[in-house]
């Protein structure tokens, strides 16, 4: 991952194309004069609309929201840790540019970037390749989360939001399982949820998935806040919003 300011020359994709081919690591940053902030990431098993708050892919079942099993003692500078499937495969690389966490309180913690791994039958062992070693030994006892790179595979999110984190709002349509870009600070267009008065601030939408709606104090609890209202705005429209906490 890194980042691409508008002084630095043009990005291998402009930013308003869409590419068939992966030209930046995933959540690679553009930053724009006008303060305008965007990263680089694509979209999974359906096409995503420009205008639309866009979340991570949804958890896969047993790749660690519990923590799967390390099995053996990993020692400080190693780079390859083996990793214990439970109930569904593993693709090759399914997890490449995501991260490894440590969940053991008592020896975890750190978040490690994987570089790659080979695939997995639905139960066993499959060797997970870090892009930095491990600083510390982690104990057989000790389990690892399988995260995906949040800018992989995103989807349109759900609403009410209950299957992951916004990651940003795509400034075109970006088709299945191409790459683009997606806003994630400054002035945009966001898809409206109810009646937003110039000044709100805004979260994602309880009822429309992709939509923005005035935070509250009951769905500041329930709805993360992304951002705030430019001017009055009509329901179901597209509306101008500035984005800040993306």
């Amino acid at each position: 991952m890194g980042s691409l300011r508008q002084s630095g020359g043009a990005p291998a994709q402009n930013l308003y194309a869409v590419s068939t081919t992966q030209l930046h690591p995933f959540g690679t940053t553009l930053v724009l004069g006008d303060g305008r902030e965007f990263a680089y990431g694509s979209a999974g098993a359906t096409a995503l609309a420009v205008g639309r708050v866009c979340q991570n892919a949804i958890e896969i079942p047993g790749h660690g929201n519990t923590g799967l099993a390390l099995g053996d003692t990993h020692v400080a500078g190693t780079r390859v840790v083996a990793i214990t499937t439970t109930t569904t495969a593993v693709t090759e690389n399914q997890y490449a540019e995501g991260y490894l966490l440590i969940g053991d309180a008592t020896t975890g913690g750190t978040c490690y970037k994987i570089a790659g791994h080979p695939s997995q039958a639905a139960v066993g062992a499959v060797n997970i390749t870090l892009v930095d070693p491990l600083w510390e030994t982690i104990a057989a006892a000790a389990v690892g989360i399988l995260l995906p790179n949040p800018y992989k595979l995103q989807i349109i999110t759900a609403a009410p939001l209950s299957t992951g984190a916004p990651t940003g709002i795509p400034v075109r349509d970006i088709p299945i399982n191409n790459y683009g870009w997606f806003q994630t600070r400054g002035i945009c267009g966001a898809l409206q949820d109810g009646v937003i008065v110039s000044g709100n601030a805004v979260a994602c939408s309880d009822g429309v998935p992709g939509g923005v709606q005035p935070t509250t104090a009951t769905q500041a609890v329930d709805e993360p806040e992304i951002g705030l209202a430019i001017f009055d705005n009509a329901n179901t429209d597209i509306g101008p919003i500035r984005l800040t906490a993306l």
